[in-house]
């Protein structure tokens, strides 16, 4: 009841002031907007226009509050429909995650088989392959085994009834290391007519023999895998021959005598890269093959060849590895043992029956590389002058003079007179 006497006086005091500061024109103004007022109350009140637009606005809130009531109901059924549908996601997610796990195990797994498979298929394939190796090596012992047989057959050859040149072959097989030796012989039912001088020295012998059916043995020779040692006789080669030849490459020893190599033959031959011994004995050839491993030969013999100082000199400035060395009967000089170089020291074997080289020549050689063994002609007169030489210069090599080669193949030595010459005594 106070509050409400305190705004009378409150309004009371503004409207004291309000007339008092106010003009009549705005007493009227204010006076007419407050009777308006109060009719336009009082026409409402009296006609139920409030009551009606107060109807209206209560049916208006009753249907906002159903609607409000609606909207809650479907915010509610969305929030547990969001629930749900989280509840449904995490679930799935929850499951995904399984089939994820389950996938990456799988692909593991499936990795881990795709490896053991690569592993087993690498495998698979070594094994074929070793296999084949298998199969290529079974066949070529088998090949190998029935060239032997070819070979060795050649010694039954019925044409030696005919007597017409023959090929006669012997197979020698090393236990230890599996090697294998082949010899391969032209001959024919007579023999081999050898023309000798009257010291027993062989001075000719008959053209080597032209045999049809060499190409099978070059054949059957081909298939030798481990063959070292190939020794021809009498036996007419062509380039065709040496180029078979050339393909064996484990070949280390290499004989080819008296089978008409000239130079016209041996001038596009290359000698295989693994020969170490080279025999051309008795051929007619007054040059060298190719050999591109100079340094790699041991042993080179040239006895009654048609070799000269200029194809020897330029074989000699590359082969530091010499051993042996045999010239009999051809027409080298000094200018050849001259070639050979003191850095060579492994030479320790030459022979220079019957040759041009002088015994000056000689001297120098001896002098100049120590050689251990040089077999010489027979000549008493010089017996002294050597030994003399060799003692002078307190040398240790031993010079063997014969009538005749002492090792030769023609003519293997039997006896007669032979002088050992050393620095100290004859032996």
């Amino acid at each position: 009841m106070s509050k409400k006497r305190g705004a009378g006086r409150v309004f009371l005091a503004w409207a004291r002031r309000w007339l008092k500061t106010s003009k009549p024109t705005e007493w009227i103004t204010s006076l007419t907007t407050f009777i308006g007022i109060v009719v336009t109350g009082i026409v409402l009140y009296s006609t139920g226009i409030l009551d009606t637009r107060k109807s209206e606005l209560e049916i208006r809130r009753s249907e906002l509050n159903i609607q409000n009531l609606k909207l809650e109901g479907e915010q509610k059924d969305l929030i547990a429909k969001r629930e749900s549908i989280n509840a449904q996601i995490a679930a799935n997610t929850a499951k995904l995650k399984e089939k994820e796990t389950a996938l990456a195990t799988a692909q593991k797994e499936l990795n881990d088989k795709n490896e053991k498979l690569t592993t087993t298929s690498t495998k698979l394939d070594e094994t074929l392959a070793r296999l084949d190796e298998t199969g290529k090596r079974l066949s070529s012992y088998l090949q190998e085994e029935q060239a032997v047989k070819f070979l060795s057959s050649l010694n039954q050859d019925e044409r030696k009834v005919k007597k017409e040149p023959y090929l006669q072959c012997s197979v020698k097989i090393a236990p230890s290391s599996s090697s294998i030796w082949v010899t391969v012989e032209a001959k024919t039912y007579n023999g081999r007519l050898t023309i000798r001088d009257k010291d027993g020295g062989v001075i000719s012998v008959e053209e080597p023999y032209v045999c049809k059916d060499k190409t099978g043995v070059f054949e059957a020779i081909s298939k030798l895998r481990e063959l070292s040692v190939l020794e021809i006789k009498d036996l007419q080669l062509d380039a065709k021959d040496l180029e078979a030849i050339s393909k064996l490459q484990k070949v280390t020893h290499l004989y080819l005598v008296r089978c008409g190599l000239d130079d016209k033959i041996i001038s596009h031959w290359k000698v295989g890269k693994n020969v170490k011994f080279l025999i051309l004995n008795g051929n007619p050839l007054s040059i060298l093959p190719n050999i591109p491993h100079k340094s790699a030969i041991v042993s080179l013999y040239l006895s009654r060849t048609k070799i000269t100082d200029s194809a020897m000199q330029g074989f000699l400035a590359d082969a530091a590895n010499l051993h042996a060395l045999k010239l009999d009967f051809t027409s080298i000089t000094d200018k050849t043992i001259d070639a050979i170089e003191g850095k060579n020291t492994d030479l320790d074997n030459i022979s220079l029956f019957r040759t041009a080289v002088t015994p000056d020549g000689l001297k120098r050689f001896i002098k100049r590389t120590k050689a251990k063994h040089v077999m010489l002609k027979l000549d008493k007169n010089l017996e002294p002058v050597y030994r003399q030489f060799l003692a002078d210069n307190n040398l240790n090599t031993d010079i063997l003079m014969t009538p005749y080669p002492a090792f030769e193949e023609d003519n293997l030595y039997k006896g007669g007179k032979a002088i050992w010459i050393t620095k100290e005594k004859q032996k």
